[in-house]
């Protein structure tokens, strides 16, 4: 019986060190994968051939109904892709609504995160009943295999809808309360931000999103659940997804013709729009989004960043002194209210350095910003779903658009004031309240955690 022990003890031991090794050590070589993927920055202000228009989608209650109003106008395919899928209202109806279009003949695939969601959800069985309907399919990208454990670090971290391949809606926004509900119906808010893209006659833009998501629909590291058969659970847990969305849609009162119809009318007529994507190989990517916004800012001297999360490892570092004289302006949770502590640990080491070489604002509230944008000059707005961190840079699956428009730009403005409204201002002086708003008080533990974690994850920066 010992020796038996003794075994299982060694297994067990081999086992926790290759996982070690090859899903976290392993990254510390930071040698990118070659790519042919490339992008050429000089097209992206180049004046398009067709019509482009883009909405800001910045409230959350419009950020639902829009999906939801799409959703019941498609009539061919609807593609979705997400990074989190919570378990929830948002969900709920945003399920009923999708099987509601399935059942009158929409293609309806949709790609999840593997590891993220995939069957450790808390609720997977929902996903799965969705999943029997014979017009849903559902991949996971990369899930969770202790075979692979150089693959954990590489996730899937786009947030995508296109309907029809006609429109596509792009952001932060993952799947969940916290990015769809009221703030008095839901505990933990997240102010967020998507953008909304389509053409007349067509949109190269969305074209470009269909195919990427192809790419990922079809590609050798997403995973199906094969022979999942339609069963009585399956059916009653169809039947309750449709009432929510039904009973969303009469208790908000929505008219989805007409708001389709608002949409045409409002939303701003742009120049160029440019969709962008990451390599999807293992392990270090090559930064191709980084790289093509580097060059194009080369034209440039006036920056805004909002990111919920700011983390740089050396390499990153290096690149922002190409920044040092022009005039940049950074909007990103402050570490004593951000709700992913880990995040907040790995800001305060280039938080000084932030502080002495831009305009910092730190969003101080008990709600978070989750929102991923850049402003070059006055003319040249990028919205997706890329955080400025290593893992946006090279491990995760990311995407944005690029949309070359003045106007569009200054209701992206417009929308920022509030939120830089509600925060502090951080200089190499320190940190003021110039907005007089409240502050909440930095818990000793969260304090003393946060600070251990600081150090803690230092070495494994690359990974944040």
């Amino acid at each position: 019986m010992g020796k038996i022990v003794r075994h299982v003890q060694w297994i067990i031991y081999v086992f926790v060190v290759q996982t070690c090794i090859f899903s976290i050590a392993v990254f510390q070589v930071r040698a990118p994968l070659s790519t042919d993927l490339a992008y050429d920055a000089t097209h992206l202000r180049v004046v398009p051939d067709t019509e482009n228009y883009a909405y800001l989608m910045e409230d959350r209650q419009e950020a639902l109904a829009i999906r939801l109003a799409l959703i019941e106008q498609a009539q061919e395919a609807i593609e979705i892709t997400s990074y989190a899928i919570h378990d929830g209202q948002a969900r709920d109806v945003l399920y009923g609504a999708l099987l509601s279009a399935a059942i009158r003949g929409v293609s309806v695939r949709i790609v999840i995160d593997g590891f993220i969601e995939g069957r450790f959800i808390s609720d997977y069985q929902t996903t799965r009943h969705m999943m029997a309907h014979p017009e849903i399919d559902v991949g996971f990208f990369e899930p969770f295999s202790i075979w692979r454990p150089h693959a954990v670090q590489n996730r899937l971290h786009d947030k995508l809808l296109i309907v029809d391949g006609q429109y596509g809606i792009i952001g932060g926004r993952n799947i969940g309360d916290r990015y769809f509900i009221t703030p008095e119906q839901t505990d933990a808010i997240t102010y967020d931000r998507d953008v909304l893209i389509f053409g007349q006659p067509h949109s190269e833009a969305v074209h470009a999103m269909q195919t990427y998501f192809d790419q990922l629909f079809h590609h050798p590291y997403t995973q199906f659940e094969a022979n999942i058969q339609p069963s009585e659970a399956s059916q009653a847990t169809t039947a309750q997804l449709i009432e929510a969305y039904e009973a969303y849609v009469s208790t908000q009162i929505l008219d989805f013709e007409t708001l389709v119809v608002r949409l045409h009318d409002t939303a701003v007529k742009t120049g160029a729009i440019t969709f962008l994507h990451s390599p999807l190989n293992r392990m270090h990517k090559e930064p191709v989004i980084f790289n093509t916004l580097k060059e194009l800012a080369r034209d440039y001297n006036r920056f805004f960043v909002q990111t919920p999360y700011f983390i740089a490892d050396r390499p990153m570092r290096e690149h922002f002194t190409a920044f040092h004289e022009a005039e940049v302006t950074v909007l990103t949770n402050s570490p004593i209210t951000n709700p992913n502590i880990m995040a907040a640990a790995g800001y305060l080491p280039i938080r000084h350095q932030l502080a002495a070489t831009t305009t910092l604002h730190e969003y101080h509230a008990q709600s978070s910003i989750h929102g991923k944008t850049l402003l070059m000059g006055d003319d040249i707005t990028v919205i997706g779903s890329y955080n400025i961190d290593p893992r946006s840079m090279s491990l995760s699956t990311e995407s944005v658009v690029v949309i070359h428009s003045k106007t569009f730009q200054t209701v992206v403005e417009a929308a920022i004031e509030p939120l830089i409204a509600s925060s502090l201002h951080v200089s190499e002086a320190g940190v003021t309240n110039p907005h007089e708003i409240e502050l909440f008080d930095d818990s000793a533990v969260r304090h003393i955690v946060r600070t251990l974690l600081r150090f803690v994850l230092r070495p494994f920066d690359y990974m944040l």
